[in-house]
């Protein structure tokens, strides 16, 4: 009778080790699976031009931020500028790199692969194609409305703390170094 229940045991036993390894094979298979969707939809998505016209539209924000905020000649600025896109565009691939396995951390498989399949399909890439324009006109309108954000957040702020007595203090000298 001990040798049935023993052997049992061990079928059991063996049985679940063979299940668990299934199981952890085809964890791994979903894992693989997810990566290399990923993979397909950061290249339909075409993610590397995309960055490369969202920082080409941000430029002229970028030199008129200077022009209000530094005393510098327009071709230093258009120089700033570039070099901003420039060291940007350098580190993009590394960025692009580590999205995959957020992805893969944060949308199951099925997820990402719908992803990958609607921006590989033909209404997936028109609306690919598309997006960088609206991106620049999008940014533009926020731009627009920069001034007005601006002053309703220093509006609702004044309701909550004195305004008035901050902007009276006097400003406390520096320790010269």
């Amino acid at each position: 009778m001990k040798s049935i229940v023993r052997s049992a045991v061990c079928a059991v036993l063996f049985a679940g080790g063979l299940s668990g390894a299934a199981t952890a094979a085809a964890a791994e298979d979903g894992m693989a699976t997810a990566k290399a969707c990923s993979a397909r939809y950061i290249k339909a998505m075409r993610m590397e031009e995309m960055m490369k016209s969202m920082m080409d539209s941000m430029m002229p924000a970028m030199t008129a931020t200077m022009s209000e905020s530094a005393d510098l000649p327009p071709d230093a600025k258009k120089m700033i500028a570039e070099i901003a896109v420039e060291s940007t565009m350098s580190i993009v691939p590394d960025m692009l790199a580590d999205l995959e396995p957020l992805m893969v951390k944060h949308f199951t498989e099925t997820e990402i692969c719908a992803l990958a399949d609607f921006y590989g399909s033909p209404t997936g890439q028109s609306l690919t194609s598309k997006m960088p324009a609206f991106t620049a006109e999008s940014g533009n309108l926020t731009m627009k409305y920069l001034p007005l954000m601006r002053e309703r957040m220093m509006t609702r702020l004044c309701e909550r703390i004195d305004c008035t007595a901050a902007a009276a203090k006097p400003a406390k000298a520096r320790k010269a170094s």
